[in-house]
């Protein structure tokens, strides 16, 4: 044999030459091996993944905004366009798995097994992340980047399941978890906006209320310092058409007693109609004061779960105001003020916010995904099998010097 044939025969040594004549020479030696290890292999993994289990996926759309639309009733307009920072300050809440553990505890379509299995296998917040995704205002969405009030519309959700009934259920709780955790960040800040505010107007209408009876007790002090005047000297009070009036050693001016009383009677009534107002808010503010600061003290125990808070907050209204006196002017009025406020949360939260696609189940590898998984399969059977051969072969060749070396 010469040197080059020898070359040829030996190529796994190191620093002699490899060629493909020589590899094929290799993988015909060892061809039942190959054969029959790539049939046994590729059977082997059709099989797992035939037989593995079928996979449903679930899929919505949740509009959490619409476009702004100037026929709509401007309260609701005001809400169906979610800006970027209201979104950003409830993306917190939902990304939170403690959060989202405790309202899905509360969801009866839910069961305890379907719960722990979907929580032991998102332990990181960030896990859950992917099943949101949040769709923008695509006429702007080149200015994202620039314009922070440009609206978040909605979702794209979407759960994978072993059967297509608990798939439906996470994706129809998703939706129910958004509305119920962005509610519950407007309607908190409501009542707390609403509970600070009734406080401080209780106290500006009182410190007003001191202000104006003050000015009114030296008004009517005046009037009847004037009243006296007028009596002492009736020629001077009674010429009215002589408004302004001359006093010859000294030059002042003075308004004769019967205009400055005319004058003090307008402040007079001015004051009245001013402390009646402040009588009026300031009742309105005791009267909301009672709603607000027990739907404060709700916030406790409902402040993250906006369902069950719009819930309570309006059980909590008809209560109220079952014990009031309904005749009162005042209370009808912060009684509409609040059924129309909260029936506003209702409108929005329940109009507006919905699924406007699915959810919708589908398989999540159908049998064109399966094939394509097998001829997967095969390729890297291909590689492996090639690749133990070669060890193989280069490990007879090399054993006797590697043992030597030993």
């Amino acid at each position: 044999m010469n040197e080059q044939t020898e070359r040829a025969a030996n190529f796994s040594r190191p620093g002699e030459i490899i060629d493909f004549v020589s590899l094929a020479r290799v993988l015909w030696h060892w061809r039942v091996f190959f054969v029959y290890g790539f049939i046994l292999l590729t059977v082997i993994g059709a099989l797992i993944v035939f037989l593995a289990p079928n996979k449903f996926r679930s899929e919505a759309v949740f509009q959490v905004g619409i476009l702004t639309n100037k026929k709509q009733d401007i309260n609701l307009v005001e809400k169906t366009s979610m800006p970027v920072p209201f979104f950003k300050e409830g993306e917190a809440l939902i990304y939170n798995l403690d959060h989202m553990q405790v309202l899905m505890a509360l969801d009866q379509t839910i069961g305890k097994g379907i719960m722990q299995k979907f929580f032991k296998s998102h332990k990181k917040n960030q896990g859950i992340k992917k099943y949101f995704q949040n769709v923008y205002n695509f006429s702007k969405i080149a200015q994202l980047a620039q314009n922070k009030e440009i609206a978040v519309i909605g979702f794209k959700l979407f759960y994978g399941a072993e059967t297509p009934d608990v798939a439906l259920k996470i994706v129809n709780f998703f939706g129910n978890y958004i509305r119920g955790s962005y509610l519950a960040i407007d309607l908190s800040n409501y009542i707390r906006e609403n509970f600070e505010y009734h406080n401080r107007a209780i106290r500006e209408c009182e410190n007003k209320e001191i202000e104006r009876n003050i000015i009114l007790e030296r008004l009517n002090n005046k009037r009847e310092k004037l009243q006296l005047l007028a009596k002492r000297f009736p020629m001077v009070g009674n010429v009215d058409k002589q408004l302004l009036s001359k006093i010859k050693n000294a030059s002042i001016y003075y308004l004769s007693p019967n205009i400055q009383l005319r004058g003090i009677e307008s402040m007079i009534l001015v004051s009245n109609h001013e402390i009646e107002r402040l009588a009026w808010q300031k009742e309105l503010s005791i009267i909301s004061l009672k709603f607000f600061s027990q739907a404060n003290k709700l916030l406790e125990s409902d402040g993250e779960n906006g369902i069950a808070l719009l819930a309570k907050a309006n059980i909590l209204k008809k209560e109220i105001f079952a014990e009031e006196n309904v005749k009162s002017p005042a209370v009808r009025d912060v009684d509409n003020s609040l059924s129309n406020d909260l029936q506003r949360f209702q409108d929005i939260y329940y109009g507006v916010f919905k699924f406007i696609s699915g959810p919708v189940v589908s398989l999540d590898n159908p049998g064109s995904e399966r094939i394509l998984q097998v001829i997967g399969v095969m390729t890297f059977n291909l590689f492996f099998l090639l690749l133990v051969i070669l060890l193989i072969h280069w490990g007879k060749r090399n054993w006797q010097e590697i043992t030597a070396k030993k």
